[in-house]
């Protein structure tokens, strides 16, 4: 081996010295209370360090300044930037952040929970994006990025990076790969975006911190975590909308207890065929159920996490060109996902330490049926519309109009919901 780059890595290594931590508190501006488990990441660097319950963190070393620095508060809002242009290394580091305001909808150049390549383009969607939008799927959500398209249409559409899908764009859901798969690749499609926390796409390849399916990019959600900072808090939202008819509802009750907390969670979604310019949109409605429950606790530098999701999907249409002649459906569609992490600033000589652990169970069927041979719709009697199948089981029912067009919107996604094996 040539001596000259040896002697170049140990001049490097002398000149640069050893690395300095650098210690720091957030507190609320109104207040002066310390905030736990809040996130702080510095725009255009990779991972990012969280405050304990007292508000404390540790930078492993010191940046280069100027820097802008991000928290993310636990409930995914994210407070007005700081810029640091001098740190004082006779004084602790205090950053007062307002915690009722959230300034930023978009934050581009920021994705704490990537390890993304120098040359990667980062964007964070904070849940203040998430709300306003009130996106459907995961790839709605993502609309608003540039670089990222959608492959197919409706709740089946599958997310795509720079163009690269088939295995070649990564979703990651709090730390585990997205196991739903699609022809065209990963979808998350048991994800609701209105439990999401942030979501955080880098584009560019990432294939040497995640492997090949991340040449495209990667996509990282995250769900909505406990509030540490309140005994009990209980949030419930509730949407009905018309031009896409859907009822959606949202329940959490969360406990926090300084260091930590848990939350508890269900939710319910309805979604009929929405309207488009050209008329209904056959075959677009679905609709899905889920619970989850999340525990959180800071110990110093780390932080550990449990979380269980089950979601099922019934009825799930998939829209098409072709809808008229072909109805392609998924009857169910299950999850369930039992995940484990471990994160930590710094530990020994390495830096941005993050431990996953994902134990999932997902079950499937799809289905392709020729419109001819779907009965036409009936009133039953004994309950809301079915198809002539069951109707034949016993139910007494009366024949609808055929032509009636509120009555093949309302049985639409009914007809198509075949029974579990």
């Amino acid at each position: 081996m040539s001596p000259l780059p040896v002697f170049m890595a140990v001049l490097s290594l002398a000149l640069s010295g050893p690395a300095t931590p650098v210690g720091g508190r957030v507190v609320d501006a109104r207040s002066g209370t310390p905030v736990a488990g809040v996130e702080i990441t510095i725009v255009g660097q990779r991972g990012s360090v969280r405050t304990d319950k007292a508000g404390r963190f540790m930078w492993p070393i010191t940046p280069l300044l100027p820097i802008e620095v991000i928290a993310v508060l636990p409930d995914g809002r994210v407070a007005r930037p700081i810029r640091l242009t001098t740190l004082d290394a006779g004084r602790e580091l205090t950053l007062a952040i307002d915690a009722a305001v959230s300034q930023f909808v978009t934050v581009p150049g920021a994705a704490p929970a990537i390890d993304a390549s120098p040359a990667a383009s980062t964007t964070l969607l904070t849940s203040r994006d998430l709300e306003l939008r009130h996106a459907q799927t995961l790839s709605q959500t993502l609309d608003v990025v540039p670089g990222v398209s959608a492959i197919s249409e409706g709740q089946s559409a599958v997310p795509a990076i720079r163009g690269l899908a088939r295995g070649r764009t990564l979703i990651l859901v709090d730390g585990s790969r997205a196991s739903t798969e699609r022809r065209a690749g990963a979808n998350a499609s048991f994800l609701d975006p209105g439990v999401a926390r942030t979501i955080e796409v880098a584009r560019g390849p990432g294939s040497v911190a995640y492997g090949s399916d991340a040449f495209g990019g990667v996509i990282v959600a995250r769900t909505r975590g406990p509030d540490y900072g309140t005994p009990v808090r209980v949030r419930f939202a509730g949407t009905a909308g018309g031009g896409v008819p859907e009822v959606r509802g949202d329940l959490e009750v969360s406990k926090g207890y300084g260091s930590g907390g848990v939350l508890v969670a269900v939710r319910a979604r309805d979604f009929d065929d929405y309207d488009a310019p050209a008329g209904v949109v056959t075959n677009s409605g679905w609709r899905d159920r889920g619970v989850r429950a999340r525990w959180e606790h800071v110990t110093g530098a780390a932080l550990w996490s449990i979380g269980w999701q089950s979601d099922f999907g019934r009825a799930l249409g998939r829209p098409r060109s072709d809808s008229d002649v072909i109805l392609a459906t998924s009857p169910f569609e299950d999850s369930h996902r039992l995940t484990a992490s471990y994160e930590r600033a710094s530990l020994g000589g390495f830096r941005n330490l993050r431990f996953d652990a994902l134990f999932g169970c997902p079950r499937r069927r799809d289905h392709e049926a020729s419109s001819a041979r779907i009965s036409h719709p009936v009133r039953c009697s004994c309950g809301s519309p079915a198809s002539a199948s069951w109707a034949a089981r016993g139910c007494t029912s009366a024949p609808t109009s055929r032509d009636a067009t509120a009555s093949k919107r309302s049985t639409r996604r009914r007809r198509t919901t075949w029974p579990a094996p």
